[in-house]
C-alpha cells in the first residue's frame, strides 16, 4: 500500500516536477508497493539490457533507490500507478527483491507522459535508432504534435527530427532483421538507416541494406540505391544501362569484403580450420578459379 511521507516535501516535489518539464509540476512523495505500479504505456523502448539491469539491481540491493521514480495515478485503476520516468529502477528493484520503491506522484497528461518517456531514453542514449524514430512518429500521430513542436519539446532541431523519421519508412524485412539480430546495431549506424529509409522503393532499400551489412561507406550506399533503377518520377534507363546497374550492388558488396578477408586470412592458422571451414574455402577457391581472374 502507498504510504505518504509525513515530512512536508511540497517545495521538493515542485522542483522535482519542474526538473522533468511537466506542465503541472506539483508532486507528492510516497513509498509505493512495486505490484501497484505498471510500466509507462508510451515507453518507446522494446528491450532492456539484462546485464545493466542486474548491475543496477545489485546497487539497489546494497544502497537502495537513491532517486525516486516519477509516477502518475493510473486513470483506469484506483490506487494503482503508471511510471512516467524511472522504469529501469522499478524493474531492478523487483530483481533486487524489494517490495516497494520511493516515488513522486504527479498528475501527468498523456502528452507529457509520452514526451517524458522519450526524453528520458534519448538523454540516456538508451534507444535504438528504430525505437527513437517510431517514438517520434507516435508523438506526431497520437499526440498531434507538429515536427516543430516535437523538436522544441525534445531539444532537437526540426531537420534532425525530419531525418530520423525516415527510418520509419524502412522495409518490414529490414526492421525484422534489426529486431532479430541485436549485433547489427554495432555495424550499421543511424545515418545509414536514414539513407536506406530514404530509398525510393523496397527493392532499392534491400539492396542498400545488403551493402550496409557488408560494411560499405556512405557514397557506396547511395550508389547501391541508385543502382536499383529509377525512382518515382524518373525516366526508366535503357535496357543496357539497367543491366550494367544490376551488377553494381553485388560488386560493391564484394569489394567491401576484401579487407576483412585479407585480415582474416593473415590471422587464421591452417591447423585451426575444421572440416566445414576447409570445405567452404575449397568451394570459394573453385568459384575464384571459375572466374578466370588471370
Amino acid at each position: 500500500m502507498s504510504k505518504p511521507k509525513r515530512a512536508n516535501v511540497a517545495m521538493v516535489g515542485a522542483a522535482f516536477g519542474s526538473m522533468f518539464g511537466l506542465s503541472d509540476p506539483q508532486t507528492e512523495y510516497r513509498v509505493i508497493d512495486l505490484d501497484r505500479i505498471s510500466p509507462n504505456p508510451f515507453q518507446p523502448r522494446r528491450t532492456f539490457d539484462a546485464q545493466a539491469l542486474d548491475d543496477l539491481a545489485r546497487s539497489i540491493g546494497e544502497q537502495g533507490v537513491l532517486q525516486p521514480i516519477l509516477v502518475r495515478p493510473n486513470p483506469a485503476l484506483p490506487d494503482r500507478y503508471e511510471i512516467v520516468a524511472g522504469e529501469r529502477r522499478w524493474r531492478a528493484s523487483e530483481l533486487a527483491g524489494k517490495d516497494a520503491i520511493p516515488a513522486m506522484v504527479a498528475t501527468v497528461s498523456d502528452a507529457d507522459m509520452a514526451t517524458q518517456a522519450l526524453l528520458e531514453n534519448i538523454q540516456r542514449e538508451d534507444l535504438t535508432p528504430v525505437e527513437e524514430a517510431f517514438g517520434y512518429r507516435r508523438l506526431l500521430d497520437d499526440r498531434g504534435f507538429s515536427q516543430d513542436e516535437l523538436a522544441a519539446r525534445i531539444g532537437k532541431s526540426k531537420v534532425y527530427v525530419s531525418r530520423v523519421l525516415k527510418i520509419c519508412a524502412l522495409d518490414r524485412a529490414i526492421l525484422d532483421a534489426l529486431a532479430a539480430e541485436p549485433g547489427l546495431w554495432q555495424r550499421i549506424s543511424m545515418a545509414q538507416l536514414i539513407e536506406i529509409g530514404s530509398a525510393p522503393s523496397s527493392k532499392a532499400q534491400l539492396a542498400a541494406w545488403e551493402a550496409a551489412k557488408a560494411g560499405v561507406g556512405s557514397k557506396a550506399l547511395r550508389d547501391a540505391i541508385a543502382a536499383e533503377g529509377a525512382g518515382p518520377g524518373r525516366a526508366e534507363a535503357p535496357a543496357t544501362e539497367r543491366q550494367g546497374r544490376a551488377v553494381r550492388a553485388p560488386l560493391m558488396t564484394l569489394r567491401a569484403s576484401y579487407g576483412r578477408w585479407a585480415k582474416a586470412f593473415e590471422q587464421v592458422r591452417p591447423d585451426e580450420l575444421e572440416g566445414e571451414d576447409r570445405a567452404a574455402l575449397r568451394a570459394l577457391r573453385d568459384r575464384l578459379n571459375a572466374m578466370n581472374l588471370d
